[in-house]
């Protein structure tokens, strides 16, 4: 049986973790090949930010934190 969540204070899902770890790959990607000021680079970053921020909501870290990202 395979494990769809993690236990710690919250069941948290994996899927989510697994599409913070995609949108990563893309960002370091488009990092090596799009120019510095490319909307597609913007947006990646941009998602990167949002799955970071949402996951650290969902873990209970503090606000400083997140408003820092």
């Amino acid at each position: 049986m395979q494990n769809d969540t993690v236990h710690t204070n919250q069941e948290y899902d994996l899927y989510e973790l697994e599409k913070l770890r995609k949108a990563i790959d893309l960002l370091i990607h488009l990092e090596q090949t799009e120019d510095e000021l490319s909307l597609k680079l913007d947006d990646a970053r941009t998602s990167v930010r949002r799955r970071i921020k949402g996951l650290a909501i969902d873990l209970g870290i503090h606000k400083e934190f997140i408003n820092g990202i």
